[in-house]
């Protein structure tokens, strides 16, 4: 199973969400449609949790991260973050039996202690596949399951450790066009100037992880949404190859590079220039 997770991701305000809908679509792919599970490498989710119960261990700590990570899990499930709930997606006595099962492999004599990374490594790599059975049982004929939190694919290295066979999209667009739709999110920069920092902070990191999929040579694609909007065909052609699903050149027909490019008559003369620089 590890070998048909696709992680979708990029820096968010970019087109992850058009390409995993569209890729989600593809009879062969089961996704928690407009879900974005969250739990991988977000604040407070397995990776915190991985780093907290096997390198950084204190009782304390560990007490936190679970109950972190309960939260978040729960915000996920009910709805929180501003998407659909995960429950009105798939059964809630499996969520359940899901949830606790995981815990109880982190803490099986029901008391937290430190944990070794093979161990840990297992149980998470276990709740990956067990949330992608439930999709996939949703969708029959589908073999592959699709999960798209931006910044998942800035962790490559925990990533190809719980999913160690996955195949990787990355999908970034003009990045003067993401720092200007960012000002529009009520959880993003207020300002332009801290909006473009945070734009360079990152692709930096970006810089550092492709490099890290480079060496191991993890299947990626590094894909800009503008390339897919004035090409749909070829890059649906192409994506379709790197993520070895049936070829499906219509996946993305309709994309719009007019829609994309909007953001040109909306800004002063002065936050250009300040973009350009």
């Amino acid at each position: 199973m590890s070998s048909n997770i696709i992680f979708v991701g990029g820096p968010g305000r970019s087109g992850t969400s058009f390409v995993a809908d569209r890729i989600g679509r593809h009879n062969e792919v089961a996704t928690f449609q407009d879900v974005e599970l969250k739990i991988f490498t977000e604040f407070g989710g397995l990776l915190d949790m991985q780093s907290v119960l096997t390198e950084c261990f204190s009782p304390n700590r560990a007490e936190i991260i679970f109950r972190q990570f309960r939260n978040m899990f729960k915000s996920v499930r009910t709805g929180g973050y501003g998407q659909p709930a995960l429950e009105s997606l798939a059964s809630v006595e499996y969520l359940n039996a899901l949830e606790e099962e995981f815990y109880s492999r982190l803490q099986p004599e029901g008391y937290i202690d430190r944990l070794d990374y093979p161990t840990f490594n297992s149980a998470a790599r276990d709740f990956l596949l067990e949330l992608a059975t439930i999709a996939m049982e949703q969708k029959p004929g589908s073999y592959y399951f699709l999960e798209k939190t931006p910044h998942n694919c800035l962790q490559p290295q925990f990533l190809h450790e719980i999913a160690p066979t996955a195949r990787y999209l990355h999908i970034y667009r003009n990045p003067k066009a993401t720092a200007v739709s960012l000002l529009n999110q009520t959880w993003g920069p207020k300002q332009l100037e801290h909006a473009i920092i945070w734009i360079q902070s990152y692709f930096s990191a970006w810089l550092k992880a492709r490099a890290y999929f480079e060496r191991l040579g993890l299947p990626l694609t590094d894909c800009r949404i503008e390339d897919i909007c004035k090409n749909p065909r070829n890059l649906s052609e192409d994506i379709c190859s790197h993520l070895g699903l049936a070829n499906n050149d219509e996946m993305f027909a309709g994309a719009s590079i007019e829609q994309l490019e909007g953001w040109k008559t909306k800004m002063p003369e002065e936050a250009y220039r300040l973009l350009d620089q």
